[in-house]
């Protein structure tokens, strides 16, 4: 017996018309504002997409690493079987992205194989040593900062691919139910430790966060650097797209992180505030 289809498989991954957009264009905006042909706006505008497509389904590893390898650190603030169903949606997760990715570039993903983001010993490293609290407070503004690609999807649909609408709709309405169970993993360890434990286990959330951004801005600079040849891009514009800067999914998905943790704050939330906003334009 197969496996049991799911809203994910109801989805038509048909191959992308290659000379249209596929997202917004000011939704990254470092790249938006390089002067680019026509041919070379679109084909930026394809790699920004599958760049952030890649960026979740990397991120997204880590989560279902974590629950099944290290469930016992969450001190029963999940049951057995709501990390198994919190795993399993983010493994469906990944394999939604990497269908809208074939999609997009078919010869660039012939496996499972990112074509960007590869898994290292720093991955890896953080899986394994992360407490929870530090895990799922990082957890929880990342996935809040990766939803809001759907926002922007729907609110300039006429710029949007509609197989990246399907995905990105269906990804946002999943991922409340995460945000949900990050906060109740934080609640739970919250109620079970010392307040300054707790806030410097929190504050470390600052450590995944700045992990996840160096990875991100190395592989974009890698991307650029490998495809400016094929992109026809001149030196200038290949300088200037290589400095990656926050797209408005992730300024709007800080924002609206520290609008939630000043509404209901916890120990060392005060101060990860503070440092975000020190980041946002």
């Amino acid at each position: 017996m197969g496996a049991k289809a799911t809203a994910w498989d109801a989805i038509d991954y048909a191959p992308a018309p290659p000379e249209r957009l596929v997202a917004p264009e000011a939704h990254w905006p470092f790249v938006a504002e390089v002067e680019m042909t026509a041919a070379q706006r679109v084909a930026m505008n394809r790699l920004a997409l599958r760049f952030s497509c890649e960026m979740v389904a990397h991120f997204e590893r880590y989560i279902v690493d974590y629950l099944e390898q290290h469930r016992d650190r969450l001190g029963g603030t999940l049951s057995a079987r709501a990390a198994q169903v919190f795993a399993d949606d983010e493994r469906r997760h990944v394999g939604g992205f990497l269908r809208l990715l074939r999609a997009l570039e078919p010869g660039e993903y012939p496996g499972d194989a990112l074509a960007f983001f590869r898994w290292s010993a720093l991955d890896a490293a953080v899986v394994r040593l992360a407490p929870a609290v530090t895990f799922f407070v990082a957890t929880e503004l990342l996935e809040e900062m990766f939803l809001h690609l759907h926002h922007d999807l729907e609110e300039h649909p006429e710029d949007a691919l509609p197989l990246a609408r399907a995905v990105m709709a269906l990804h946002a309405r999943e991922e409340k139910s995460h945000l949900a169970m990050d906060d109740r993993v934080i609640r739970g360890r919250r109620a079970a430790m010392p307040a300054w434990r707790f806030a410097l286990e929190a504050v470390a959330s600052l450590a995944i966060v700045l992990v996840v951004d160096r990875k991100t801005q190395r592989a974009w600079r890698r991307a650029i650097a490998e495809r400016a040849a094929r992109l026809g891009l001149s030196d200038a514009q290949a300088r200037r797209l290589a400095q990656k800067r926050l797209s408005r999914s992730d300024v709007r998905g800080m924002r609206a992180w520290i609008e939630r943790r000043r509404r209901e704050p916890f120990p060392g939330s005060r101060l990860l505030c503070a440092a975000l906003e020190l980041a946002l334009p």
